[in-house]
């Protein structure tokens, strides 16, 4: 059986803690969490702890400043999935990552709402977001949003990546109204070919946040051929 530690408990973390029981081929390592927390076995608020226990797979699941600030510690024992991926936006920390990665022979997944694995041919993406916080609608750059909005644009910025860049990658922010749900429509260009995907969820419901979904499907079916990452 394969090991998992996560980094946070927020509603992605203990979402994705209370999956991984389910799994058949994969245990719960240790879990960081900011203070203690009732009922989690292997729950530590210390890093050098977390980081000492033996773990096939790390996730973030606390997003770009975990991925910042611990990321490469965790890389260099073990390969690592992540929420965060804004922090890749930051040129210096991408080198930074790469080296660790080529040091390590482990590698760094970003993940974001399903959206972000794109056509290898893409030349051009158009990304539009809908969601009740924000409040002023803006179009641009990705490359401009990120730095305007640092902890918003997980999706946008994996999708990005993934595909042309993010000088390559134009977003639309769009104000909605307080109950309106999560929405984000990607539009990729590239050899004559147009390939369109969108997402919509409600934070309101009472079901697992979309992307704790998303990282025990991929759990499940790394449990069917493990390769690494």
């Amino acid at each position: 059986m394969r090991t998992v530690s996560v980094i946070g408990h927020g509603e992605i973390g203990s979402a994705l803690v209370r999956g991984i029981a389910d799994l058949e081929a994969w245990q719960l390592g240790r879990v960081l969490t900011r203070r203690p927390v009732r009922d989690i076995a292997g729950q530590t608020q210390d890093v050098d702890v977390f980081l000492a226990h033996p773990s096939d797979l790390i996730i973030d699941a606390a997003g770009p400043d975990a991925l910042r600030v611990l990321g490469p510690r965790a890389l260099t024992n073990a390969p690592v999935w992540s929420v965060g991926a804004v922090a890749m936006a930051e040129t210096e920390f991408q080198v930074r990552i790469a080296s660790v990665s080529e040091r390590s022979g482990h590698h760094l997944r970003l993940f974001a709402c399903g959206m972000a694995n794109m056509p290898l041919t893409a030349w051009r993406l158009r990304i539009t977001m809908r969601a009740p916080e924000i409040e002023t609608s803006w179009t641009g750059p990705l490359s401009q949003a990120v730095a305007k909005w640092p902890d918003r644009l997980n999706t946008a910025v994996a999708a990005a990546l993934n595909g042309p860049g993010l000088a390559a990658t134009m977003l639309s922010m769009q104000a909605a109204g307080a109950d309106a749900p999560h929405e984000i429509e990607i539009e990729a260009e590239g050899d004559g070919i147009t390939w369109e995907r969108s997402i919509r969820f409600d934070m309101t419901s009472e079901g697992p946040h979309p992307v704790a979904q998303m990282l025990l499907t991929e759990l499940a079916r790394a449990d069917r051929y493990w390769q690494g990452v």
